[in-house]
Formats: structure tokens, C-alpha cells, sequence
């Protein structure tokens, strides 16, 4: 809180006006999305330990204003009593695939039947309650902010989230093939390319259309686009951009830093990965070009 004074003073505004269980934990991750998990402490009894999850591109993406209406959705859910049900249902659905496990190995026929029916019954509540708790949540949102401004977040991250993927990640990964490590800032220069980029208003609306029309899985956790605006009686609104982040704003004098520290992160966490995409890039090419594996691993060329 010492550190990052704007972001502590937002949550405390929203507890002033929305009381909701005491933030045990923030934390900042890779991801396009916010969201809240409530760490059990003594099974399904209770005692949970509300954990606030920050997306760093979510937050380079929103500006100050669409993420406080992001923060008040997830104030929502922590407010609601069906998170906590949907904590505690988690739980015993836990102990049932251990319990499956268990009887399995024993060939018990009678109890597997029961605990695959309940099994199946109880996805399908939790299915059921996490979607209806998305539309509560959604509702606290426009309670505490502005319903415009909720439904262009909602846009927003529904535009974003698959057009980054498509634009920026994916090409981002696309230098495994000449690269054998993750040399890339990719939140810094996420930063440039969203100051950078202009969208056209077709291009923009073209992909606004696109988000209307996806319809959601049977088992999806989240309604539809258009289902949460309907929901909201919104309309579709027309995010602006190139503002200033929320990230700016929030990390204020420490923004930079953070960059730097999160940039170092994930080149570490993606290491690995990276370094398997490129020698599975390298083989393939090698291939290509009739380049064969020995027995010690060194290629060589059956071509004269």
C-alpha cells in the first residue's frame, strides 16, 4: 500500500461505498483479466482469504476509468454469498474426484455411479451459479460506476483480449523460430504498440460485431457479450483509446519499475517453453531442408 498509494486508495473507496470481505492478497499476473479467489482455510466451513488478481495487460489495456469498473464487478463477486457457495461447492467437488480415485482403484461399481452422478449434477449447478453470479456482479458494477462506462469496459476486453492474441502475442511467439531465448520486453513494448496503433472506426466496429455474434459454450462460465449489455439494458458502446492506462495511473512513480520486473518475469516463466518452441522451429526446418537426426543427436544431410 506504501508503494502503490493510487491503487490501494481505489479499493478503499470501493469498500466506503460497497463493503465487501477485507483483500487478503493482490496479486499482479500475466493475463488479459481481473479476477477474485477465496483461499479456503478450514475446508468448506469457511474462513476464506479474498485474493484480488490484476492483469497486467488488462490493465495497459483499460484506462483508469474502465477499470474501476472492472474492480467493482469483481467487488461483486466478493460481496455476493454465491462466491462463496461456488468456493464451497469447489471443494466438495475436490473430494469427490479424490474419492473417485479411491474407488477406482478398488473397483467399487456402486459408490462410482453415485459419485458420477453427483459429480455431474454439481458442475451443472456450479455452471448455473457462476454465470448467474456474472450478471450480479455486472449489476454492482453499474451500481457503483457509470453504465456506459461498464458496458465500454465489458467491449473492450472482449475486443482486446482476441485481437492482441492475434496481433501481438502471436507474432511476439513467431521469433522462436529465429531466436533461442526470449529476448523481448513484451509489457513495454505493449505499451508502445497500444500508444502506437490507430484503429480505423471500421475496423474497430467490425471487431465489436464480431465479439456480438459469438455465442457462449453450454458450460461456460461467463454469458455472452451480448447477453451481459442485454442484461444491463446497455447498448454496445464505442470504447475510446489512447488514453492513459490504468497501469500509469495506479503505479504512478513506479510504473517503470514494475514494467522492468514484470517484463524479467515472464522471461524466466517463458523461458523453457520458448526454448522448446524454437528447436521444435529448428527440426522442423532442418526437415524441410532433408536434414536428418544421428544417433547422438547432431543432423546431417542425406542430400549430395
Amino acid at each position: 500500500a506504501r508503494e502503490y498509494p493510487q491503487l490501494f486508495a481505489e479499493i478503499k473507496q470501493l469498500n466506503q461505498r460497497h463493503k465487501a470481505p477485507r483483500i487478503h492478497k493482490i496479486m499482479l499476473i500475466h493475463s488479459a483479466t481481473a479476477g477474485v479467489s477465496l483461499v479456503s482455510r478450514f475446508t468448506f466451513w469457511g474462513w476464506h482469504q479474498p485474493t484480488l488478481i490484476l492483469g497486467l495487460e488488462q490493465l495497459l489495456v483499460m484506462s483508469e476509468e474502465e477499470m474501476r469498473c472492472v474492480l467493482a464487478h469483481e467487488w461483486g463477486h466478493l460481496s455476493g454469498s454465491d462466491e462463496q457457495l461456488y468456493t464451497k461447492t469447489g471443494i466438495v467437488l475436490m473430494y469427490i474426484n479424490f474419492l473417485f480415485t479411491v474407488l477406482e482403484k478398488y473397483k467399487s461399481n456402486a459408490p462410482l455411479r453415485l459419485l458420477n452422478w453427483l459429480n455431474a449434477m454439481l458442475n451443472i449447478y456450479v455452471s448455473t451459479l457462476r454465470r448467474h453470479s456474472e450478471y450480479l456482479a455486472d449489476a454492482t458494477s453499474v451500481s457503483l460506476t457509470d453504465k456506459k462506462i461498464a458496458a465500454e469496459s465489458l467491449v473492450k476486453a472482449s475486443v482486446f483480449s482476441t485481437w492482441l492474441a492475434d496481433y501481438y502475442w502471436e507474432p511476439l511467439f513467431e521469433l522462436t523460430r529465429i531466436l533461442p531465448n526470449p529476448v523481448a520486453s513484451p509489457y513495454k513494448d505493449l505499451q508502445s504498440f497500444l500508444q502506437d496503433y490507430r484503429f480505423t472506426p471500421e475496423e474497430l466496429d467490425a471487431k465489436i460485431k464480431q465479439a456480438l455474434l459469438l455465442k457462449p459454450d453450454l458450460f461456460a462460465s461467463h454469458p455472452s457479450l451480448t447477453e451481459r449489455l442485454t442484461a444491463m439494458q446497455a447498448t454496445p458502446a464505442f470504447p475510446e483509446l489512447n488514453q492513459l492506462s490504468a497501469a500509469e495511473a495506479w503505479f504512478g512513480e513506479r510504473f517503470d519499475e514494475l514494467i522492468t520486473t514484470m517484463d524479467k518475469h515472464w522471461q524466466e516463466s517463458y523461458s523453457s517453453g520458448w526454448i522448446k518452441l524454437h528447436q521444435s522451429n529448428q527440426s522442423s526446418h532442418l526437415a524441410q531442408e532433408g536434414f536428418k537426426k544421428d544417433s547422438v543427436g547432431n543432423y546431417f544431410c542425406e542430400k549430395p
